[in-house]
């Protein structure tokens, strides 16, 4: 911890984001009517979102057979098939 805390106190002013664009980017996101869910801001943010998302793609894909694998004997719907998707995608619409 005292390592990371090290770093932060020693870039302390030197991040390369604008907090003003970020403030006017939220303020005018939040007029929207359907506003991100998630929202990263800078380059810097971008690239480190998007390797934790393709991480846990990654790993989500790795255990995909685990996770189907509890599903009722049953059950026919495959996971492509489900609803469940479209029904949280229309809910936030």
């Amino acid at each position: 911890m005292t390592k990371q805390v090290g770093y932060l106190e020693s870039h302390t002013g030197q991040e390369p984001g604008d907090p003003r664009k970020g403030a006017a980017t939220i303020i005018q996101l939040a007029d929207q009517a359907s506003p991100p869910l998630r929202l990263v801001l800078g380059n810097d943010a971008l690239a480190l979102g998007r390797q934790s998302y393709q991480q846990n793609l990654e790993e989500l894909e790795r255990w995909a057979s685990v996770s189907q694998s509890t599903d009722f004997d049953s059950l026919s719907t495959s996971a492509s098939e489900h609803k469940l998707p479209e029904l949280l995608a229309n809910a936030r619409a």
